[in-house]
């Protein structure tokens, strides 16, 4: 049944992200971020809240970046209030810091794959130590460093690395670790009745599989694939061992190159041991 509600969100999400971006119905970027800060304010009027661009702001010197949740509200706008309601907590929780030492953050790093747009809203002159951990992959797609707290996970700054005395190289290894740690049972099944193999898990961790740094080596999960992140926790496949999941892969892949609305436009292979942009067959 997992796999099967999988095949119907994305197959659902896909004619959502045919249509045209924004319509009379639609808030605007700017829109729904004024509701996200109007509904946070009410909830807790002590936010210190500041404007940062269309879609973020700073919420007590912590960047809140909004790019994933109108994206989500646009593939549904009738789920606005529990899009926003989710938005809301995630800030607050990030804000007061969960109650969690910075000794503790070892043990809640993890790492996962989003588009480069998430990154957009901060400002440019943002201080080092305010500045998110994360380096590119490929194509529109960038591996990001979070933490993960009970309810929800928050992007990592160096300040809170600095602060639990955790270097840039450890805290990706440890990301590493407790990613595949708290992996759990990947769910593998196809978009739609004939489309491509689509990888999620139930911990929302799946994405994590295609920052390790391991994922194109000559042993890795990648090698002889073809991949493309369709929304925050899967990715679709295809391999070149396997002629109807290859043709699968690049018909869908296809489809969200051209969408205003895809996760990613960028499908994406391993070449010389490397995560690099795929270009689709003639």
């Amino acid at each position: 049944m997992r796999l099967y509600s999988l095949a119907m969100i994305t197959v659902l999400w896909t004619m959502w992200a045919a249509a045209p971006a924004f319509s009379q119905s639609k808030l605007s970027e700017i829109e729904f971020r004024d509701h996200v800060i109007a509904v946070a304010k009410a909830q807790d009027s002590s936010l210190d809240i500041e404007i940062a661009g269309p879609l973020s702001f700073k919420i007590h010197d912590a960047i809140a970046n909004l790019d994933s949740g109108y994206r989500e509200y646009l593939g549904n706008p009738a789920q606005l209030n529990n899009v926003v309601d989710r938005w809301v907590q995630m800030f607050r929780i990030a804000a007061a810091g969960d109650g969690f030492a910075a000794s503790d953050l070892s043990g809640r790093l993890v790492m996962l794959v989003r588009n480069r747009i998430y990154l957009d809203g901060a400002p440019p002159d943002l201080p080092p130590e305010n500045q998110l951990v994360w380096h590119p992959l490929a194509g529109d797609v960038i591996a990001l460093l979070m933490v993960d707290y009970p309810t929800t996970r928050a992007s990592v700054t160096y300040g809170q690395l600095a602060e639990a005395n955790i270097s840039t190289d450890d805290a990706w290894r440890i990301a590493k670790e407790n990613s595949t740690a708290a992996m759990g049972a990947l769910q593998i099944g196809s978009i739609g009745q004939n489309g491509p193999v689509a990888i999620s898990a139930e911990s929302g961790l799946a994405t994590a599989l295609l920052a390790d740094p391991d994922a194109c080596s000559a042993n890795g999960p990648l090698t002889d694939a073809f991949v493309m992140v369709v929304d925050r926790d899967t990715f679709i496949v295809g391999r070149t061992s396997d002629a109807w999941s290859l043709r699968a892969f690049w018909a869908f892949a296809r489809t969200m190159t051209l969408s205003a609305n895809a996760f990613s436009n960028t499908p994406l292979t391993c070449e010389a041991g490397e995560l690099v942009e795929a270009t689709a067959p003639n």
